[in-house]
């Protein structure tokens, strides 16, 4: 069921950045075994499905370290390998006289089909995709993921477990009804340290942070997004990553999605604002809040924020349809001139979220 009808999984709440998924094989065959379901996406991300009934107890204690050795097992194969692997799984949409890459998106150009093939390839290598394991009723407890990801933290994967609750009607029929019962973020790797002649792997500061309550982990879509940013621009995705980490400081919420990263900050009512937004081509939009926020008009805050911004960084305000960016001597400025000015523009973010804040609390007390 889940072959044929892969939007039953709830991808897109695990990952905003993943597009539709395209099912390729079941009974993938690995080292570690088979693999029940293999999919990709269009955009060449990897997502690999374990389906368990949990009525069976050997399942549920040995269900999340199968589907992880699956993972690492796809870590070491190159993009021919698992286009010969997909042929040999049952039901393959793969055969001898096409390709994997011409299977997940249709009338692809030799170029396209080239970037295609190098997403696939990257993201093996990475070991980076999206581990699902789902049963009809999942009972596992939920803190063995950590320590099952701690074992395994070389592989930039993320892993969900997916409830599918069945309901069968009168006429035959059946009704899925899909649940995330938990998810992680993927875990960066240990911090390695030489000294005194000794090796030490350190757990990297982030880690803890992000599950210290921060609401805030580097899962496959950010760093997917990040990667995009760093590869079509000048700069170096250690630094666009060190500017986010800033901006988290001050609550900031990276917000990825299939073609840019919006910026946001949650309110203490827990409505969001957009202070910018981050292509994937490296143009950068800034406050475009067209909607009322709690009732309220702050289009004139954000026009003072944008002006403020675009003095920063020498540029003048540019009104597009796709919304406001910062134009100078008639080019638009990229995101890595944005962070040679970074810490300042922290600064009128901050300025600009009060001033939002005294805006509504004003107003609520007029009411």
């Amino acid at each position: 069921m889940l072959f044929r009808h892969p939007d039953i999984l709830p991808v897109r709440d695990l990952e905003p950045g993943f597009g539709d998924l395209v099912p390729i094989c079941r009974e993938l065959p690995t080292n570690s075994g088979s693999c029940d379901n293999l999919y990709l996406t269009a955009e060449g991300d990897i997502v690999l499905a374990e389906c368990k009934l949990w009525r069976n107890p050997e399942s549920r204690r040995e269900v999340l370290s199968q589907v992880i050795d699956y993972a690492r097992d796809l870590a070491s194969w190159s993009y021919e390998d698992l286009e010969r692997a997909a042929r040999n799984g049952l039901g393959s949409r793969v055969f001898a006289d096409s390709r994997l890459v011409d299977v997940i998106s249709d009338d692809l150009d030799e170029e396209t089909a080239a970037r295609r093939i190098g997403a696939i390839s990257r993201n093996l290598r990475l070991g980076r995709m999206l581990l699902l394991v789902v049963g009809d009723g999942i009972n596992e407890q939920v803190e063995r993921l950590g320590e099952m990801l701690q074992a395994h933290a070389g592989l930039h994967y993320g892993l969900g477990l997916v409830e599918v609750r069945l309901f069968q009607d009168g006429d035959g029929g059946v009704l899925a009804v899909p649940n995330i019962v938990a998810r992680t973020v993927n875990i960066e790797r240990g911090i390695v340290t030489l000294a005194d002649g000794a090796l030490r792997v350190d757990e990297p500061a982030s880690s803890a942070s992000a599950a210290g309550g921060r609401g805030y982990g580097k899962t496959l879509s950010l760093e997917k997004v990040i990667e995009h940013i760093s590869d079509n621009t000048r700069i170096h995705r250690a630094d666009l990553s060190a500017f986010l980490d800033r901006a988290r400081d001050i609550g900031v919420v990276p917000d990825p999605g299939k073609g840019a990263l919006d910026l946001r900050y949650d309110l203490p009512t827990g409505t969001r604002i957009k202070v910018g937004a981050i292509q994937t081509n490296g143009n950068v939009t800034l406050a475009d809040n067209h909607k009322l926020i709690e009732g309220h008009d702050i289009r004139d805050l954000d026009e003072v924020y944008v002006k403020e911004v675009a003095s920063l960084v020498d540029g003048e305000v540019l009104d597009r349809k796709s919304g406001r960016t910062v134009q100078r001597d008639g080019h638009l400025l990229d995101i890595g001139e944005y962070i040679e000015h970074g810490e300042e523009w922290i600064e009128a973010i901050k300025r600009h979220v009060r001033s939002v804040e005294e805006r509504l609390n004003a107003n609520s007390g007029d009411r």
